[in-house]
């Protein structure tokens, strides 16, 4: 959990900009290893665009990992892909397990729900306006960390504000 010091002031080992799926699975591993852990988040959930409806196997492996266990109420079993154009199509059947289709809102959902379980302490409409290489802060709090997290999309303002080339490709 992050510790609140005083006047909106945190300080934490962890802080995660963006809880999207990959900032609230970057949250929970953390937390799962024994950190305190602060994600800010400039919407408030249900966070729903068009990204992350298909979880591979790997992913559900990976999230079973972190403790969020996906069951088949959760969406549409996937046991491989199809590439189609035109006439043409290929497939691509998964070797082993399957994946699951499933809408953003209940896979966020899942994963709000075990960082919660797990004491990650979520900040929802905090927009960060600053970060230094010990700070990150928002209209009205401040947090102090150890490790910066930048889940905050493709256009992450995060990684500009860093100096980090943009990496094109990432829904997040």
């Amino acid at each position: 959990m992050g510790v609140t010091v005083r006047d909106g002031r945190h300080k934490t080992d962890v802080v995660v900009v963006g809880g999207g799926p990959a900032g609230l699975a970057a949250a929970i591993a953390a937390r799962l290893q024994g950190l305190r852990v602060v994600v800010l988040e400039a919407a408030h959930p249900p966070i729903d665009k068009v990204c992350g409806e298909g979880v591979m196997p790997e992913a559900l492996a990976a999230l079973r990992r972190l403790g969020v266990h996906l069951t088949p109420e959760h969406g549409t079993p996937l046991v491989g892909l199809r590439f189609v154009d035109g006439a043409r199509r290929v497939d691509a059947p998964f070797p082993a397990d399957r994946g699951v289709g499933i809408r953003r809102p209940l896979l966020h959902q899942a994963l709000v729900e075990r960082a919660h379980e797990i004491g990650v302490s979520i900040h929802w409409a905090t927009p960060v306006r600053a970060v230094t290489p010990s700070e990150v802060q928002s209209k009205r709090l401040r947090v102090a960390y150890r490790w910066l997290i930048a889940a905050d999309g493709l256009h992450s303002a995060i990684r500009r504000w860093i100096g980090l080339n943009q990496s094109a490709g990432s829904c997040t």
